[in-house]
């Protein structure tokens, strides 16, 4: 788990001037906001809008402050989605470029591998291209292997479905 996770909520709990039982309180028990807050445990996506209604804070404000900007889903898709519709293909080359890069240096980070193919997916979408058997092969194994389903996992399916061989997806 990434050990920013816990921190931002508790930063952002005493920023607040909330105790960890009354946080608790709004989203199950103390004893879930002492374990996420010292990353004894992943909270869910569920447990996250929780915990973002009872401070006060967006989901995106969330995913920033534990991700960093770099990790910025809402940014990401919404930049894709302007150069799809610009038709721009060199600034969506760059950018497919940049984020592979970052994924060859981060090999660990699941959400670089994520930025990459959804940037790739838009560029393969351009041209109505389905992605190459290994990339395929790699994205059903990935998505038919999740046990519970978060946020990021869904843009990244929103964002790849394109890329896949329509026969490949069906079950």
């Amino acid at each position: 788990m990434n050990n920013k996770k816990g921190s931002v909520i508790k930063e952002i709990r005493k920023i607040r001037g909330i105790s960890q039982q009354r946080l608790g309180v709004l989203i199950g028990s103390q004893s879930m906001v002492s374990r996420i807050e010292n990353n004894k445990t992943e909270p869910t996506d569920h447990t996250i809008l929780l915990l973002c209604d009872a401070l006060n804070i967006s989901f995106e404000e969330y995913f920033s402050a534990a991700f960093g900007k770099k990790n910025n889903l809402k940014t990401l898709t919404t930049v894709l989605s302007q150069y799809y519709q610009d038709n721009d293909r060199q600034k969506l080359n760059q950018l497919t470029q940049l984020l592979q890069n970052d994924t060859i240096k981060n090999p660990s980070d699941p959400f670089m591998r994520h930025y990459y193919l959804m940037s790739l997916s838009t560029l393969y979408h351009l041209d109505f291209l389905v992605a190459s058997i290994d990339d395929q092969n790699e994205l059903i194994d990935y998505f038919f292997n999740i046990s519970y389903w978060q946020f990021y996992n869904l843009c990244l399916l929103a964002n790849v479905v394109n890329m896949i061989h329509v026969e490949r997806i069906t079950p």
